[in-house]
C-alpha cells in the first residue's frame, strides 16, 4: 500500500467556509495539578505527532501564509492541520484550560465544519436518527493521540467526544469510576496502561420541538 503524503499546504484548510464553526469533537486531557513542565511536555507530544503539523498563530491565514510558532505557548490558542487515516486534512487547535483548583487541562479540538468535509457527521451533536458509525473511527484516532502523549506526560483521564464532555464528570472518575451511561469516552490510566471506555449513548441533544433543543443527557 503507498504511503500517505501531507498536501503540500497550497489547498485552503483555515480559510474554507464554515472551517473553525459547529462546535467540536475534543481529546481533552486532564493533566493533573499545574506543572509547567509537564503542560509543555504535553503541548509537545501532541504537535510532534505524524497524524498533526503546527503549530500557527492565526486561524484566518493559510498555514504556508505565517510561520510556525513554539508548541510549549502554554496561554495560547494554538492551530494546526490534522490527519485522519488517508482522508483530506482539516482545520485543529488546542487549548489549554487551567482552572481555580489547580487542575490543567489540554483540549485538541476538531471543529465540527471541517469534520463535515471527511465525515458523514449528520446533525451531530443533535439526536437527528442518522448513522454515528463514524465516530468509532474518530475515536480511535484522538485515543492514539492520546496514548502518545501519556507516553510523554501521564495525564489523569481523557475524554473524547462532543465539546470535550463533561469536565464535571472526569473528576469523579477517581472516586466513582466510569459512568455506566456515557456520551463521551473515557481513557483511563490503569497503572502504565489505559483503558478506553467508549461512549454508549446516542448524540448529546436532541431536538424536542422546533427551535427548541433538549439535552439527551436528561
Amino acid at each position: 500500500m503507498a504511503s500517505y503524503r501531507w498536501p503540500a499546504m497550497t489547498e485552503r484548510i483555515f480559510t474554507l467556509p464554515d472551517a473553525w464553526t459547529g462546535g467540536s469533537y475534543d481529546l481533552a486531557l486532564e493533566l493533573g495539578p499545574r506543572d509547567d513542565a509537564r503542560l509543555s511536555r504535553a503541548l509537545n507530544a501532541l504537535w510532534t505527532h505524524p497524524d498533526l503539523v503546527g503549530c500557527y498563530q492565526h486561524m484566518d491565514r493559510e498555514p504556508n501564509d505565517q510561520p510556525r510558532v513554539d508548541a510549549s505557548s502554554a496561554e495560547t490558542r494554538l492551530h494546526g492541520v490534522a490527519r485522519i487515516g488517508t482522508r483530506a486534512a482539516i482545520a485543529s487547535h488546542t487549548v489549554v484550560l487551567r482552572f481555580d483548583d489547580g487542575a490543567d487541562w489540554i483540549h485538541l479540538c476538531l471543529p465540527m465544519g471541517s469534520l463535515r468535509r471527511i465525515f458523514d457527521v449528520g446533525a451531530f451533536p443533535f439526536e437527528d436518527g442518522g448513522d454515528l458509525a463514524w465516530r468509532p473511527e474518530l475515536d480511535e484516532w484522538l485515543c492514539a493521540l492520546g496514548r502518545s502523549v501519556f507516553e510523554a506526560a501521564p495525564f489523569r483521564v481523557a475524554l473524547i467526544g462532543w465539546d470535550g464532555g463533561e469536565l464535571e464528570d472526569a473528576a469523579r472518575v477517581g472516586t466513582s469510576g466510569v459512568p455506566q451511561e456515557r456520551w463521551v469516552g473515557y481513557l483511563v490510566p490503569g497503572g502504565a496502561d489505559l483503558t478506553w471506555f467508549p461512549p454508549n449513548g446516542k448524540a448529546p441533544f436532541a431536538v424536542t420541538r422546533p427551535g427548541h433543543a433538549a439535552s439527551g443527557r436528561d
